[in-house]
């Protein structure tokens, strides 16, 4: 009897253990759902705002918003602290009125993907720590980035602006991707700060503006269609910014940025720059885009014949443009002739100072003192020698002995022909200059 007692207080235990397991599941996944809709036609903005503000998730997927969604607006009321703690997800879904998430802090992730605006977007002074993906989004009306931070990732990816979008003084501190975004009228990125951007495939069919932006990594902009005005005023690249096979409107006002060293323009689009720094007469920003362009040509060319006659314009002269390259190609070459000179043989071994393992054996050198056929040329008898050969002077003490009056004959003809390189690279600089 007491046995059978014990066995029901133990399934009893059992049992309201097991309820209690199963109630605290539920609770996790309601609290995880938050605030869910799907292949809803009509969803009141008030009732997102609620749920955004109570801490909820917001997973939206093919709805119509209606109504005002000023989260922003709340927050000058001091309604709520304008932090967004949960992540919001609103896909394939359309806000009919406006949308104001201006000084909002989102502490996760943030996705408008395949979302259409059809009314005012204000982000402005908007904090994303989280990744925040705009793809595919359509705004019908303006749309407002103005001072808007994205501490991770921000995608624009296909999004298309219908009208005006401002991203002034925007902050992007990762990777944004404005890859085939469309922008169909006026876009503004004046004073934005960005870590690394692309705007490959992009389309611009209004005026575009960069005045004083910032590119603090490479910046791409391949396949980017400019068809209207493009203002790059004080635009700064602190690395190469990529401008292949993009397309600009040669009617069309431009305007390069203040560190043309940096454009990496192609064969095409070429003369878009060329141009503008001839008409203000940066002769000096004209030499460095046309070096970036033949030197990124260089290593694409595909061809054995072209790409060492490009390598060796490069390497002597920076392609006529750089006259240190030709003085350190000429340094080099008598660097090379004195080695050859000193006769080396094989490298011999020092075994009694492990500080200097290895030296050059000048035990039979191939020049000879005509004074003193028994004294050993040294290093630096070799390198006055080898200059002296190089700039075709003669030398009153030092011959070349056998074999070595050839290599004399050819550092002689080097020598020549690198200084018509100097002076042809030298009175190019100086005529861009003035």
């Amino acid at each position: 009897m007491y046995l059978g007692a014990e066995v029901k207080a133990g399934m009893l235990i059992s049992c309201i253990m097991f309820s209690t397991l199963v109630f605290l599941i539920l609770s996790m996944t309601v609290q995880a759902t938050g605030f869910m809709q799907k292949d809803n036609p009509s969803v009141k903005a008030d009732d997102i705002l609620a749920h955004i503000t109570q801490h909820d998730d917001v997973n939206l997927t093919d709805c119509r918003i209606v109504g005002k969604l000023y989260y922003g607006l709340y927050k000058e009321f001091n309604v709520v602290d304008g932090v967004v703690e949960r992540n919001i997800t609103i896909k394939d879904s359309t806000f009919e009125d406006k949308v104001d998430f201006s000084h909002a802090q989102f502490k996760n992730s943030v996705s408008f993907e395949n979302t259409t605006f059809n009314n005012s977007a204000d982000f402005s002074y908007a904090t994303f720590n989280n990744s925040a993906k705009f793809w595919k989004a359509t705004f019908n009306n303006y749309a407002n980035f103005n001072k808007a931070t994205f501490n991770n990732s921000a995608g624009f990816v296909y999004a298309t602006f219908n009208d005006a979008v401002n991203f002034d003084l925007a902050q992007f501190k990762n990777f944004a991707y404005f890859g085939s975004a469309k922008f169909n009228n006026r876009a503004s990125f004046k004073g934005m700060s960005v870590s690394d951007v692309s705007f490959e495939g992009a389309e611009f069919n209004h005026p575009a503006y960069f005045w004083l932006a910032k590119f603090n990594n490479p910046a791409y902009f391949w396949d980017a269609i400019f068809n209207d005005a493009v203002y790059f005023n004080s635009a700064e690249f602190n690395n190469p910014a990529y401008f292949w096979n993009a397309t600009f409107n040669d009617s069309a006002k431009f305007i390069g940025p203040k560190t043309a060293e940096k454009v990496v323009p192609d064969g095409a689009n070429l003369h878009i720059f060329t141009r503008y720094y001839n008409d203000i007469g940066r002769y000096d920003y004209v030499d460095d885009i046309v070096y970036n362009y033949r030197y990124t040509n260089m290593l694409h060319e595909s061809d054995i014949f072209p790409f060492l006659t490009d390598f060796l314009s490069w390497l002597t002269s920076g392609f006529g443009m750089k006259p240190f390259y030709t003085i350190c190609f000429g340094m080099s070459l008598i660097i090379i002739f004195m080695i050859i000179y000193s006769n080396p043989g094989e490298l011999e071994r020092k075994r009694n100072n492990s500080r200097v393992p290895f030296r050059l054996s000048l035990k039979n050198p191939g020049i000879v003192n005509e004074r003193d056929q028994d004294q050993k040329a040294t290093v630096f008898d070799l390198i006055y020698y080898s200059i002296g050969a190089f700039v075709l002077i003669g030398h009153e003490n030092w011959y070349a002995r056998d074999n070595f009056r050839k290599w004399v004959s050819l550092e002689g003809v080097l020598g020549y022909i690198v200084l018509a390189i100097l002076v042809a690279t030298l009175s190019h600089v100086m005529r861009t200059s003035s």
